[in-house]
């Protein structure tokens, strides 16, 4: 009896070894993958480079199901195709019920920032208005706010929701702006922009808005 006892303790230790290996190797692939997706994708200028990012992304999200950087990088992947096309309107429909589609299962799961979520899906409705300014504006431009100012609500210290909200609100009537003052938000965002890293754990996009918000 003791003697099959402890085979079968000897088989546990085995079948755990397997499995602690097994997941070693998946984050170690996930991680390598990662870091040169993101690399190439911050290199990416054209549309085609974009897309195939965007594809690299999908594959990843394929071998590391339980890892929400991947759809989010896919979300985000196809939102800045629209805003570098904006001329395509049939695949930018496509792209844009995509895009909600992703944003809406990175709303549910646990393990997600919602803070950049919410500042996501601020970005996909102003992708919206970009697209249709006329028919959009005024459908949409509160669905941004709300967006932005969740993510905020969230985590303030939260740099593309900062400088999103920022970007967005000098371009609307004058009613509809707060009293919050451009060079202060983006000062701030400047800020916290330089206190990121690069890195395949958390979003770290945006710093280019900087330049896009009228100090006057």
């Amino acid at each position: 009896m003791k003697k099959i006892k402890l085979i079968l303790f000897s088989l546990c230790l085995i079948f755990v070894n397997i499995c602690v290996y097994g997941m070693n190797n998946v984050d170690s692939l996930y991680y390598s993958l990662m870091e040169q997706a993101l690399k190439d994708f911050d290199s990416a200028k054209t549309l085609s480079e974009i897309i195939e990012s965007k594809y690299k992304f999908e594959r990843i999200s394929r071998i590391a199901p339980q890892e929400w950087l991947p759809t989010y990088y896919i979300t985000y992947s196809t939102l800045r195709y629209v805003y570098n096309n904006s001329n395509d309107s049939e695949n930018n429909k496509l792209y844009l019920e995509e895009a909600k589609k992703h944003i809406g299962q990175l709303t549910k799961n646990a393990h997600a920032d919602q803070s950049e979520i919410k500042t996501l899906l601020g970005y996909y409705y102003a992708a919206l208005i970009l697209l249709d300014p006329k028919a959009n504006g005024k459908k949409y431009s509160k669905e941004v706010l709300r967006s932005y100012k969740d993510a905020l609500k969230i985590n303030p210290e939260n740099p593309r929701a900062i400088i999103l909200l920022a970007f967005f609100e000098q371009r609307l009537p004058k009613f509809m702006k707060s009293k919050r003052n451009p060079k202060t938000e983006v000062a701030k965002a400047k800020e916290l922009f330089d206190k990121e890293e690069k890195n395949i754990h958390a979003p770290y996009w945006g710093r280019n808005y900087l330049n896009y918000v009228k100090l006057e």
